[in-house]
């Protein structure tokens, strides 16, 4: 008998192909691509760097 495909155990969900959201500090998303990105600029400012494990 042979080993199992490796399609085959990601799609069984096995801890090790599994992602770590329970650790994540925040919710990573991009802005909605507006008119005010599409035709000028945005302006931001970091107020604070966060090591996340993830």
């Amino acid at each position: 008998m042979g080993k199992n495909l490796i399609q085959q155990a990601r799609g069984k969900g096995s801890p090790t192909y599994r992602a770590h959201s329970f650790r994540w500090k925040y919710t990573i998303g991009y802005r909605k691509y507006d008119e005010v990105e599409k035709t000028g600029f945005i302006k931001g400012r970091v107020v604070d760097i966060i090591d996340g494990p993830g």
